[in-house]
């Protein structure tokens, strides 16, 4: 637990570099109980189906009409962020939805989780050899969530600008829009009281436009998602720090 709290406020210096220490603590402090509440809520939407929550659209239409044709979804590790799963199993029941996991441990909770999820027409997929899952789900007018805001097994990068450094940065997104012909949508979960809010940022064109420009504007996404939800953001590695 204690890696945690040092990765979550080490990070918080590159993102807020101005910012005094007790503010850094502070948001450190708010986003573990972020954790603990989003392991709660799962919790109980998988073992006793409970979904206390309203859900408000920042911008339904574009949603709508991205998941219609399929799209890649861009988001962050920021709120309750798996319940997304049961959001979009309520208003898009006839629609898939394929979402990466990464779990490097030999005794995991993957299996048990994939199994709930799927319930809900949810495919969690599990990092390397993924493509053979995920082109059925993409063929076939589905989406795909991908969390970029993470340390991942792969080798296909891109060097971007982000938080005031040059990092790598995957570039499925630009995989899969230009293999699939999808739209490429950031979006993101915040939480106040019981209400959910679904937020969108601009979608991502990628026609006519190179991997690196691309992956620029999709680094600039994610940066603009991490700061919207600060004190729900969890850090759970060393992304930013290597």
């Amino acid at each position: 637990m204690l890696h945690y709290f040092t990765h979550h406020y080490d990070s918080l210096a590159i993102i807020l570099p101005k910012s005094y220490w007790y503010r850094r603590a502070l948001l450190t402090v708010r986003s573990w109980v972020s954790v603990i509440f989003q392991r709660l809520v799962v919790c109980a939407l998988l073992f006793f189906d409970f979904f206390p929550f309203k859900v408000e659209f920042e911008n339904k239409k574009l949603v709508d009409a991205a998941i219609r044709q399929g799209a890649v979804l861009l988001t962050v590790h920021s709120g309750p962020y798996p319940v997304f799963s049961k959001v979009f199993e309520r208003f898009y029941p006839d629609k898939e939805l394929a979402v990466t996991f990464y779990h490097a441990r030999k005794v995991s909770f993957f299996p048990l989780f994939r199994r709930f999820f799927r319930r809900m027409g949810v495919t969690v997929i599990a990092l390397g050899g993924a493509m053979r899952e995920i082109d059925p789900v993409l063929t076939n007018g589905g989406s795909m969530v991908l969390f970029l805001d993470a340390k991942l097994p792969i080798s296909r990068t891109e060097r971007v600008w982000l938080f005031g450094k040059e990092r790598q940065l995957s570039t499925g997104p630009y995989f899969l829009a230009k293999k699939y012909g999808l739209k490429v949508l950031p979006l993101y979960v915040s939480r106040k009281g019981l209400t959910l809010s679904i937020h969108t940022l601009p979608a991502i064109p990628h026609a006519r436009q190179t991997q690196q420009r691309f992956m620029q504007q999709v680094a600039m996404a994610v940066e603009q998602m991490i700061i919207n939800t600060l004190p729900s953001w969890q850090a759970f590695d060393r992304f930013l720090l290597d």
